[in-house]
């Protein structure tokens, strides 16, 4: 969702197009592992998908054309019709009190703005959040695809459209609750004490009160679309 306008793709920002992204799960082993020939024989095989590709492409479908064609539909999955879309262009009534006080921890006390700016709430750059401690959360990140140390522990600010219903979170789903990731942000050294370059705006606990990390994660729902307002309650009721 929401990814049109973004700059790069995946947690460590190996895919700079979404075309380019659209081809990596289809032969990734923990995904479809599938040959990317074999994707193209099958669509190519299918009358209906051959019809479309010449129609589409003038041409049988291809590595460019398939990854075209996935990244077309995807732009298509924008989401601007959430409470907070409705609240910033008018309508006082649109998020509880709740949220409204939580979207100035949000832009304040909570820094969320710092990296979560814009319509889609991200800086679409990669930081270091703190989950990175060279041990058991290894993972380097951005600084495995850019082979510089200076960026490991980096990963892609991520749009918190939708950020309600889209758990679990972080790059590695280590957080199953919004919640969870509001009081990481809250006190990171509390969850990983000996973290490997975390970003200086990460430096001491926020000391967010039990209120604030409340109406903060209200904030937060605002961002659901409407589609998807049955699974943000359930949120809201956890």
């Amino acid at each position: 969702m929401n990814t049109s306008g973004r700059t790069s793709m995946f947690w460590d920002g190996r895919a700079e197009t979404l075309e380019d992204q659209a081809i990596f799960p289809i032969e990734n082993p923990l995904e479809m592992d599938l040959p990317l020939d074999e994707a193209l024989r099958r669509l190519n095989g299918d009358p209906a998908y051959a019809e479309a590709f010449r129609v589409a492409y003038a041409g049988p479908a291809t590595a460019r054309t398939l990854g075209r064609a996935l990244a077309a539909y995807q732009k298509t999955l924008d989401t601007t019709d959430a409470p907070y879309d409705r609240y910033a262009h008018g309508d006082d009534a649109a998020i509880s009190e709740s949220a409204k006080r939580g979207r100035l921890v949000f832009i304040g006390k909570g820094k969320c703005a710092e990296c979560h700016s814009g319509e889609d709430f991200t800086s679409d750059r990669f930081r270091n959040i703190g989950l990175f401690d060279r041990a058991a959360l290894g993972d380097r990140g951005r600084g495995a695809i850019s082979g510089d140390p200076a960026d490991d522990g980096q990963f892609k600010v991520p749009s918190l459209r939708n950020v309600a219903v889209t758990a679990p979170y972080m790059h590695n789903g280590m957080f199953a609750t919004l919640r969870e990731v509001i009081e990481y942000y809250n006190n990171p050294d509390k969850v990983v004490p000996d973290a490997h370059g975390r970003d200086a705006a990460m430096s001491g606990p926020l000391q967010l009160s039990a209120a604030e990390v409340a109406d903060l994660e209200s904030f937060l729902v605002t961002l659901t679309d409407d589609r998807f307002a049955t699974a943000a309650d359930k949120v809201v009721r956890q």
